[in-house]
């Protein structure tokens, strides 16, 4: 694991629960560049180490809200369907590109992100 020890590697995976939990994100614009820029892991094995962890961080933070009952029962049904099949075609990708297209593309995705967040922002403040 990149020579990190135990307990780093678990505030990582605890600091990712923290804004799975609280923001209803699954971590990986966070943990995907911390797998492969800080552990060391290859593209495709972070990508797919990652995709686990938002699977597990986002199936705790479910069971949390739907104790809470915060959860649109028809619409997550709507998207499940369209991401299961979106995830075998971003899979099926995966096998066909290089890790340094993987990140570049990535990075485009963490920008878009950053760029929605900021516009968010910008209207709560005026």
């Amino acid at each position: 694991a990149g020579g990190f020890s135990a307990t780093v590697l678990v505030f990582l995976g605890f600091f990712m629960g923290f804004l799975s939990g609280l923001l209803g994100i699954g971590g990986g614009v966070v943990i995907m560049p911390v797998l492969f820029y800080l552990v060391g892991q290859e593209t495709k094995y972070a990508t797919k180490t990652d995709m686990m962890l938002v699977f597990a961080s986002g199936f705790f933070a479910s069971i949390s809200h739907a104790f809470e009952r915060n959860i649109d029962y028809a619409l997550v049904l709507i998207l499940v369907t369209g991401a299961f099949f979106g995830t075998k075609v971003g899979a099926s990708f995966q096998k066909k590109i290089s890790g340094k297209s993987i990140r570049k593309y990535f990075s485009f995705i963490v920008l878009a992100a950053a760029l929605m967040v900021l516009g968010k922002l910008i209207k709560m403040l005026a």
